[in-house]
């Protein structure tokens, strides 16, 4: 019997408490792949975090054409040892089977419909 969460959206924050999550590192551009290959459209942006309650690191896409924060901003902050604080609107979470040199193992896909800044600790 496979799994029922298997391609499901799982709410995040019933897997995750809390909703206060710690930028680790400048948000990173998201590009489709055609067949394999990677094509030039933008599908969003990764934002690296920490999850504050539970200190998992976790990594949200959200599909939007630009970041919440410039990578200047996010270094400025950290040169300052400030904390870019952000909550995800409607993040959610699937898991899906990596298949690969003969193994397959479950991995987690996290995406979100909008980030916000919510502090600079």
């Amino acid at each position: 019997m496979s799994s029922i969460l298997l391609n499901r959206p799982v709410p995040l924050k019933s897997v995750l408490p809390g909703d206060s999550y710690a930028l680790k590192e400048s948000p990173r551009p998201r590009y489709a792949y055609s067949n394999g290959t990677r094509t030039d459209s933008l599908e969003g942006y990764v934002y690296t975090v920490v999850n504050m309650t539970t200190l998992d690191q976790v990594s949200v896409l959200v599909r939007q054409t630009t970041p919440v924060i410039l990578q200047e901003d996010f270094e400025a902050a950290q040169s300052k040892n400030q904390r870019v604080m952000l909550t995800f609107d409607n993040a959610v979470i699937r898991q899906y089977m990596r298949r690969g040199e003969g193994i397959a193992s479950p991995e987690d896909s996290i995406s979100a419909d909008g980030v916000r800044v919510v502090q600079n600790k």
